[in-house]
Formats: C-alpha cells, sequence, structure tokens
C-alpha cells in the first residue's frame, strides 16, 4: 500500500521528536538522512520536553511555525494510553491538524485533547466545505485519502 506524503512527514516529525527529546543522536540523524532523502519539510528545532503533555505541544508547534492559522489548545494527558502510544496519537493530531490548516481558516483553530490509561478523545474541529455529496461515506472507505500519494 503506497503511502501518503502527509502520513510519513506526520511520522517523520513525531519521531524527530521523541528522538530529539531522549538524546538518540544516532537516530536523530538517521531520521535526519530519511527526512533529507524522501525531499519532506519534516525538519524540526531542537526540542527538549518532559511528559506526553508538552510533546503534544511540540507537535503543534511543529504544525503552526510555517502556518498564519491560530492554534489554541485545551491539553489533559494524563498518562499512557493502554492501546495507543505516542507515536499513533501523534500521527493523529499531524492528520486532523493538516486538515484543519488546509481549509485556510482565519478562526483559530481550537485542540481538545484528554488521554488516560482507558480514554482517548482528540478533537480538531475545521472548516472543511464538502465537495461531492457522498464524500461522508468515502472517508469510511478502506485507502480513501483527499492526499497526494507518494
Amino acid at each position: 500500500m503506497p503511502a501518503q506524503i502527509h502520513d510519513v512527514k506526520n511520522i517523520l516529525v513525531i519521531l524527530l521528536i521523541l528522538a530529539d527529546s531522549n538524546s538518540y543522536n544516532h537516530l536523530k540523524a538517521e531520521l535526519d538522512t530519511a527526512v533529507e532523502v524522501l525531499g519532506l519539510d519534516a525538519k524540526i528545532d531542537n526540542i527538549e520536553w518532559r511528559g506526553y503533555n508538552n510533546g503534544i505541544l511540540a507537535i503543534v508547534k511543529e504544525k503552526q511555525k510555517n502556518n498564519i492559522s491560530i492554534i489554541l489548545t485545551d491539553i489533559k494527558y494524563e498518562e499512557t494510553n493502554s492501546k495507543m502510544r505516542f507515536l499513533g496519537i501523534g500521527y493523529m493530531l499531524g492528520v486532523l491538524l493538516d486538515n484543519a490548516i488546509e481549509t485556510g481558516t482565519k478562526k483559530p483553530i481550537l485542540i481538545k485533547i484528554h488521554i488516560d490509561r482507558d480514554i482517548l478523545i482528540i478533537s480538531v474541529p475545521h472548516e472543511y466545505e464538502r465537495k461531492y455529496n457522498d464524500g461522508l461515506q468515502k472517508m469510511f472507505q478502506k485507502k480513501y485519502t483527499t492526499k497526494e500519494k507518494l
């Protein structure tokens, strides 16, 4: 299955954030090389963070740095979720933020996140205008995407 450019970029940015925060210099260097080889704009500034709340904020900061949208956050990340690790959560957040930013909204984008052992809630509303009458149904089809393929 071919990866989507946004998907690869979101995953690499999250891995870069994780590597940068844990002094995994070799892994960080390899990830930087992968980003360069793929020709993706997924570089991150050196970020030091502790705790998952700050990790989520690091993802939001990276998404906002090249965009004019104002992003507001309400994050409550109490403990590691039993069903999804940080990479999966960061990936979903990246996709939702990409979609919200791409609408070109002039309104602030409000991210609400609540995560604990048994609960995972991520909300990123946006001003998407449906292009097709059956667009909502297509979203649930396997391999459906609105993004360009890699």
